[in-house]
């Protein structure tokens, strides 16, 4: 049986970029949803501490944002938890949730770069142990050529460590970084800047800005606006 030939991609606006990287968290999936979903439980198992702590709760969590690992001490201290709580929560945080909510659009993107020469791959700068589980509950593992995961702390992309497992696998499939690599991510600061600095060609993922393409800049407003310009 013939196999189908893979299409180019549209290569007028993407010129030469034979590699494509994801971040993970808010480029593909609702990273708070999982997050959330813990937290509320959490939350209602301890609701005896306060008939309002999961709407005080919350009105931190939305002005320290959902990575509880960087706040905890002080979130537990605002909701007038003791410490002696703060270990039972923390294995109840640690818990894997069954689901993960990919983003709109996340799904046929994937698909579609699937149809062509890209190779892709996700880099996120979550710990193996813990994002490996999320991308397969997400159920998109099996479409990426490559994942590259960092040591769980939020440090702006790509860190040494990430930049030397990336660099290995372009070099292995002939892929020069950073003229033929594209990175697409939702955090300007986290996973657009770092890489515009080395020279790469980045797309920023963000619902506040208009459709642009400046230099190896990127902007659009959506997954689906993305699919629209790669596959046309």
């Amino acid at each position: 049986m013939a196999k189908l030939q893979k299409k180019s991609g549209n290569t007028k606006f993407f010129g030469n970029i034979r590699a494509i990287g994801f971040d993970f968290d808010d480029t593909l999936i609702d990273g708070q949803y999982s997050i959330r979903q813990r937290w509320q439980k959490v939350l209602r198992d301890y609701s005896f501490l306060s008939p309002n702590l999961e709407k005080r709760f919350f009105e931190i969590y939305n002005k320290k944002g959902p990575n509880y690992k960087f706040h905890l001490d002080d979130t537990l201290a605002e909701l007038k938890i003791g410490k002696e709580f703060k270990e039972e929560i923390l294995l109840e945080l640690r818990k894997t949730f069954q689901d993960e909510k990919l983003l709109n659009g996340a799904k046929d993107l994937l698909e579609s770069i699937k149809k062509t020469v890209f190779k892709m791959g996700i880099i996120t700068d979550g710990k193996r142990s813990y994002q490996e589980g999320r991308i397969k509950k997400a159920g998109i593992y099996d479409y990426f050529d490559f994942v590259i995961y960092g040591k769980g702390k939020k440090d702006k992309k790509p860190t040494k460590k990430i930049l030397e497992s990336l660099n290995k696998y372009l070099n292995k499939i002939s892929v020069k970084f950073p003229e033929e690599f594209l990175y697409i991510g939702d955090n300007f600061k986290n996973d657009v800047e770092g890489f515009l600095n080395m020279g790469a060609k980045v797309c920023w993922i963000t619902n506040n800005k208009e459709n642009l393409v400046k230099d190896n800049l990127i902007i659009v407003k959506s997954l689906k606006e993305l699919e629209k310009k790669l596959t046309a």
